[in-house]
């Protein structure tokens, strides 16, 4: 006889023996991943840290920018002096929004009855008052901000409690660059390029950890990207799972060392990605040696999220090639930003993608009916730090790398080489930790 389960909430049963859908228990999400507004666990995590909310040149506009990240709408803008700034939306004399407001030399005028606030929030002018005795108002009323700060071309804030607040950190790569590199800012993950490349920008709708943790994910490459719908980065890419270790080092950092063969320059080439806690990733060029690029990735809420990647480039030569043509499009469909929103579901069906796979676990994924193995192994060291992090939070301790009053310093070791096949020398490149560290 089958053996039947009762399903306590509905009362139905479920024939687990057969394998059906019916009577299966309903399936939830991890809200303390997941789930970042203000006052839940993650969300109060990512308050501890520098996020970044808008590049730079999003700033430079004669009008406020509505602006939402950690499930608040907000709006940033840049005055007339340049200095830049971000607020709550909504006036604190009568709720008109800010983002009607009007940009002067000394900060955001109030559309309403005009009432100005500077980039910290300070009440400079209410014109419509007419008793004197209300000169006071300046001393009592201030305009909820958050502070923020320009690196890299990006603007990036810190939400959590002002006694809390570290100084931003150090980040060795991108704090000293070569005479002839630069770094370039985008608002996706891809650089903002003209190859035919599936460019992915803007706000994405799905959870921020689904697309996060793809990247401990370096076994999908031998499926998503290699078997599925054929090799879809033709003959740079096969990816070889064997030698695919991965390993928890300091400061919370998740990293994994891997390599593919590229079998028509006769190289194989290994590289190391890594996670910077909480959610910064780094990963050399996938296709060529350089340097690697670093990117954020942002809940807007917890249905959407919004990734800002900084690359190193040199002044005159650009990305490398390499990192911009990755895919043939007449051979595996269109590649600019509107495919992922205009693509029919047999578009979908016919080219697969690491954000379409994504997407199709839903806005945000059922992680109790979620079975994990080995080949999850980045996946679940990278949840377990963060939950782990965001209970130091709760019972009132510092997360890592978020010292009040200090700036940390990020260790990188991102990196990546090109090999000669039968000695395993270095004919391109660096590799900042080898097979060994991952022992």
């Amino acid at each position: 006889m089958n053996a039947i389960t009762p399903e306590p909430k509905t009362g139905r049963a479920s024939d687990y023996s057969t394998g059906r859908q019916y009577g299966r228990p309903r399936a939830t999400h991890d809200h303390e991943l997941t789930e970042t507004n203000p006052g839940t666990l993650m969300g109060e995590l990512l308050r501890r840290y520098w996020q970044p909310f808008a590049l730079s040149s999003e700033l430079n506009n004669d009008l406020p920018l509505p602006i939402r990240i950690l499930g608040e709408d907000l709006v940033a803008f840049r005055d007339a002096e340049g200095k830049a700034g971000l607020m709550y939306p909504r006036c604190m004399h009568r709720g008109a929004s800010l983002v009607l407001g009007k940009l002067e030399p000394q900060g955001l005028r109030c559309p309403y009855h005009g009432w100005m606030f500077d980039t910290q929030g300070h009440l400079l002018d209410t014109p419509c008052e007419l008793d004197p005795k209300s000169t006071h108002l300046h001393r009592v009323i201030r305009q909820p901000w958050y502070p923020m700060i320009e690196k890299y071309g990006i603007a990036f804030t810190y939400m959590g409690p002002a006694d809390k607040e570290p100084l931003f950190p150090e980040n060795p790569l991108l704090d000293a660059l070569d005479d002839d590199e630069i770094i370039l800012p985008t608002g996706g993950s891809q650089p903002p390029d003209e190859a035919p490349i599936a460019l992915v920008e803007g706000q994405m709708d799905m959870n921020w950890l689904q697309n996060f943790e793809n990247f401990m994910d370096p076994l999908h490459l031998s499926a998503l990207h290699s078997t599925i719908n054929g090799m879809q980065f033709n003959e740079y890419i096969n990816f070889n799972p064997d030698p695919c270790k991965f390993k928890a080092f300091d400061k919370g950092s998740i990293s994994w060392i891997g390599q593919w063969e590229n079998k028509t320059a006769g190289v194989i080439t290994q590289a190391i990605f890594q996670t910077i806690f909480p959610n910064m990733h780094c990963e050399g060029p996938v296709f060529e040696a350089g340097k690697p690029s670093f990117k954020w990735v942002v809940p807007v809420d917890d249905h959407n999220y919004r990734s800002f990647t900084a690359w190193v480039v040199k002044k005159d030569g650009g990305l490398p090639i390499g990192d911009l043509v990755m895919m043939d499009p007449d051979k595996f469909g269109p590649g600019r930003p509107e495919a992922y929103r205009t693509w029919t579901l047999e578009d979908k069906q016919r080219w697969q993608t690491d954000f379409l796979v994504q997407q199709s676990q839903g806005p945000i994924t059922l992680h109790s009916e979620e079975r994990l193995t080995t080949a999850d192994m980045g996946v679940v060291m990278l949840r377990r730090i963060l939950k782990q992090q965001a209970k130091i939070v709760k019972d009132g301790g510092n997360p890592i790398g978020a010292v009040p009053g200090e700036a940390d310093v990020i260790d990188v070791y991102a990196s990546t080489a090109r090999l000669d096949p039968a000695t395993g020398e270095i004919l391109e490149g660096y590799l900042l930790k080898t097979l060994d560290d991952y022992a």
